[in-house]
């Protein structure tokens, strides 16, 4: 009996990976998205540093920039913003996750780094299950497989980009905040760990994180509270580890460029670009000395062309190496002079791209037929060409629009469901009483992301379609749940109060 049991949960395990992998399956291989290649470079570079051993993604000594890449075949090449010859190498592409793309690549043709991201997100739906106080097994495993076949979550499980990792710190920060009980030390342990990694995987989680945690702070002054101390110990912990990680990252760079890395004037192109920042340039260029104030016959444009448009000319990215620097490091004085110049443009910009965002959850980046999109390949080394080319994305053969459409569709059912949960007496008095507060976290934490992507960069599909999937999953399983504590009549000593 022990055997069979062992047999059937490690079947369970296969089938619940293969689920969330599938759609790297059906393309062929991983999908790449055009800033891939700037993550493995980057981690490559380090690699050769250190071993002395090249790799097809490795640099010629004219080419040394992480992200400088070869025209396709006898093609001029390619500029790029990122140069160690200028030292001007970029800091938003996390060196940390192209480690872990580098290594699946050299170990198995990006496979082990789409497996190890579907073991991830499979831990931390476990660990969510647990801090919601419901049992892992049969409900569990079909709460995974509906997500998987019918939201986006295997598709960016499937994605050689951060973007996963996502919504694994929203139900990181909603288990370790909403859980007002003390959890397994080993819960905590694995916490650290998949947190921690996560956290130096991409910025915008970093600011998840950490608008997530002040908000619980604020709620646990309030209501007097602090039950939840140690997730948030947690939650801090973590934080400092990843600002650590990024502290050691630009120490590296100086050294070895002789420069500290720039972090790219993403906020300054939004706000010129959403009309604030342009209207407050007209108004006071040249007497505000703003860098920026030299490419005003230019403006305005979009952020994606400001920062990295070479034809049309954008700014950022054709602006010298000096330039560079002088509006890397004037953004943010930049921002707060138009935020005094116009705070109601500002926050009315910020409020429509963050409600913009929210309901952006299209899959276009997984359809890469279009020419512009097919030019990835000659970003990639001659040898991973071919298979590209072959893959079902770039031939157009992924069904993204009809699983766009049936995610919606999902997406909807499930916050309809939570809606009813939630704020029907009936319904949620058949909860414990601490089984609802990670689910309500995590809807913080979807609207936390929206207001993150969509004021620092703008509304994007991929950015909200990262971590809708998380409204369905938590529905889901609540629903189960609701279903087991009837079913198995569960006594509920602790229920919710009854609302006046």
């Amino acid at each position: 009996m022990r055997h069979s049991t062992t047999l059937v949960r490690i079947l369970g395990l296969v089938l619940m990976l293969l689920a969330l992998i599938w759609p790297a399956l059906y393309n062929g291989q991983p999908f790449y998205f055009p800033d891939t290649t700037a993550y493995i470079r980057g981690a490559d570079a380090g690699f050769q540093e250190l071993t002395g051993v090249a790799t097809p993604w490795s640099l010629t000594e004219e080419t040394t920039a992480p992200d400088f890449v070869a025209g396709a075949d006898d093609a001029a090449a390619t500029p790029s913003v990122s140069s160690i010859k200028d030292k001007t190498v970029l800091s938003g592409r996390s060196v940390y996750y192209g480690a872990l793309l580098y290594m699946g690549d050299r170990i198995g043709g990006f496979w082990p780094t789409v497996v190890v991201q579907a073991v991830v997100l499979l831990l931390a739906m476990a660990l969510f299950f647990r801090a919601v106080e419901a049992p892992l097994g049969l409900n569990f495993a079909i709460t995974v497989i509906a997500v998987a076949l019918t939201t986006s979550a295997s598709f960016f499980v499937s994605f050689l980009m951060p973007d996963v990792f996502a919504a694994t710190v929203i139900l990181a920060c909603a288990s370790l905040i909403g859980a007002k009980r003390q959890l397994p030390w080993s819960d905590y342990l694995l916490w650290l760990v998949l947190v921690a990694a996560s956290l130096t995987f991409h910025t915008s989680h970093l600011l998840i994180a950490a608008l997530m945690l002040a908000f619980a702070l604020l709620c646990n002054m309030v209501r007097h509270s602090w039950a939840n101390w140690r997730g948030l110990a947690l939650i801090g912990i973590c934080l400092a580890i990843a600002v650590a990680a990024e502290v050691m990252f630009g120490w590296a760079v100086t050294r070895a460029v002789g420069a500290p890395p720039l972090r790219p004037p993403f906020l300054m192109a939004r706000l010129i670009e959403d009309g604030p920042g342009y209207r407050y340039l007209k108004e006071s260029c040249p007497q505000s000395n703003f860098q920026v104030c030299n490419s005003l016959s230019r403006l305005p444009m979009s952020a994606d062309n400001f920062i990295w448009s070479f034809d049309p000319p954008g700014v950022f990215a054709v602006s010298t190496p000096d330039s560079r620097r002088l509006l890397s490091a004037e953004q943010y004085r930049f921002a707060w002079a138009v935020l005094k110049h116009d705070p109601l443009g500002v926050v009315g910009s910020a409020a429509a791209n963050s409600g913009l965002q929210f309901f952006s959850t299209g899959l276009a980046e997984f359809d890469m037929s279009a020419p512009k999109d097919r030019a990835l390949a000659n970003k990639l080394p001659a040898q991973y060409r071919a298979r590209f080319r072959a893959s079902a994305a770039y031939r157009g053969l992924v069904p993204t629009q009809s699983w766009w459409g049936i995610g919606l569709i999902v997406f909807w059912s499930g916050l309809l469901s939570l809606a009813i949960i939630l704020f029907t007496d009936r319904e949620r008095q058949s909860f414990h009483a601490r089984q609802l507060d990670p689910a309500v976290w995590v809807l913080v934490g979807l609207a936390i992301n929206a207001v993150v992507c969509g004021t620092m960069s703008g509304p994007h599909n991929r950015y909200e379609a990262r971590v809708a999937w998380l409204v369905p999953f938590v529905a889901i399983a609540l629903l189960l749940e609701l279903a087991r504590l009837r079913r198995t009549n569960d006594p509920k000593p602790d229920v919710l109060p009854r609302r006046s």
